[in-house]
């Protein structure tokens, strides 16, 4: 992204990490939710 728009985006993220810190406990409760999901339609899956 840094080559097209010459926007550095891994630290826009981390400065609104530093600015919003309630965002962290979100994302990373939002990446388990979502990862939980598909592990778990994964095992759902009947392969035959």
């Amino acid at each position: 992204m840094s080559y097209a728009f010459r926007v550095n985006v891994s630290q826009i993220g981390i400065n609104e990490m530093k600015d919003y810190p309630e965002l962290v406990p979100a994302c990373g409760w939002a990446s388990v939710h979502v990862s939980m999901n598909i592990l778990l339609f994964l095992i759902k899956l009947n392969f035959r």
